[in-house]
């Protein structure tokens, strides 16, 4: 998955608005587009909200919404590493051990 700031995702909105966009593969529907970034955005958004929910049970919930409340978006891999270590490390290993198995069976959550 792929993770975008509000910034980047307002302004990809405005340049594919009423555009149809040429590629090396041919013309691009902006509607798909636009849906592709709805879903990547639904997406993160979901993934923050699962992930706060699951840190708040651990031991020191206070900490680990804390790091999750800073996820901005802005950098992907430093936002899944956060994520991750937060989840891992400070949820009982149960609930950890299902998240794992989440990630590993999910291909868009490792970016494919």
């Amino acid at each position: 998955m792929t993770s975008l700031g509000p910034a980047v995702i307002d302004e990809l909105r405005r340049i594919l608005d009423d555009r149809t966009l040429r590629t090396k593969r041919g013309e691009v529907s902006v509607t798909g587009l636009r849906a592709h970034i709805d879903r990547l955005v639904e997406q993160q958004h979901e993934l923050i909200a699962d992930a706060t929910i699951l840190a708040a049970d651990g031991p020191e919930p206070d900490s680990a919404v804390a790091r999750l409340d800073r996820i901005d978006g802005s950098d992907p891999d430093a936002a899944h590493g956060t994520a991750d270590d937060v989840l891992l490390t400070e949820v009982p290993p149960d609930v950890a051990a299902a998240y794992q198995r989440v990630i590993d069976r999910c291909s868009w959550w490792a970016g494919a």
